[in-house]
């Protein structure tokens, strides 16, 4: 009697469910030629919902995607060994706000924001040490590079400082020595130098070289410097290139004086 009472509630509940017209989620499961699966989870009115699994063709899982139902998602990536590689959210098929990805060797090295699918705001790149090390500062608007962007030496010093708008190099640039003085120093426009240029050496002193729209005006002096320095290296080899014995490290080793 009581397992026909029970009998009798279920197939009332499918009934009311099927008069009010509410989808159930139906399990999916697809799976690759070689027999592994592809991927797994539930779908609802075509969209998957809850938690999404997919997995490389080696078996390996490929991303764990949870749906909830304000249309956003989270989701972490996985490479082919298993490692994970970014982890982030999804506004539709969007990204939005916080990513972040990760190195073969697990740290991380990246993180970007997101609004809409485009890249907004600060983005840092890290080194080794992850967080401890930032080796790149950038800013973004709509997807493009927007002002100032500052790379770093692995010990924090500043290696470079310059300048986007629009996605290009503009404004002032300057760049640094691993010992702290300058490189070089001078300006872009449009994604071209423009401008006086200076370029400075170990000894502290320097050259200025002046460009219109990416070309030197001295190009045809700075080409025969060039030409002399090459035909002098000639003569006078010198040390070898390591280039010409990557085949064989240990030989080049023979060849120092």
């Amino acid at each position: 009697m009581k397992k026909l009472i029970c009998v009798f509630l279920a197939v009332s509940m499918a009934a009311t469910v099927l008069a009010s017209g509410e989808a159930r989620p139906e399990w999916r499961k697809r799976t690759y030629p070689n027999g592994q699966t592809r991927y797994e989870g539930y779908f609802l009115n075509g969209k998957p919902v809850g938690e999404f699994k997919r997995y490389h063709e080696n078996g390996k899982l490929q991303s764990v995607q949870t749906f909830q139902d304000d249309d956003r998602s989270t989701v972490e990536v996985y490479a082919g060994d298993g490692v994970l590689v970014a982890k982030g959210a999804y506004k539709g098929n969007k990204r939005e706000g916080l990513w972040e990805f990760y190195a073969s060797t697990g740290e991380l090295f990246l993180t970007e924001f997101y609004v809409g699918g485009l890249r907004q705001g600060e983005s840092l790149k890290y080194g080794p040490k992850g967080k401890e090390q930032v080796m790149d500062r950038m800013n973004y608007v709509d997807d493009k590079l927007e002002g100032e962007r500052i790379q770093y030496y692995p010990y924090g010093n500043k290696m470079a400082v310059y300048h986007y708008h629009n996605g290009q190099l503009d404004g002032a640039f300057v760049s640094f020595l691993d010992s702290g003085e300058k490189e070089e120093e001078g300006a872009y426009k449009n994604g071209k130098k423009d401008g006086v240029w200076t370029y400075y050496d170990y000894e502290g002193t320097f050259r200025q070289i002046e460009y219109k729209d990416g070309k030197a005006l001295n190009q045809k002096e700075l080409d025969e410097e060039l030409r002399k320095k090459e035909e002098e290296a000639d003569k006078n080899p010198g040390l070898p290139d390591p280039q010409d014995y990557m085949s064989n490290p240990d030989e080049i080793l023979q060849l120092m004086p």
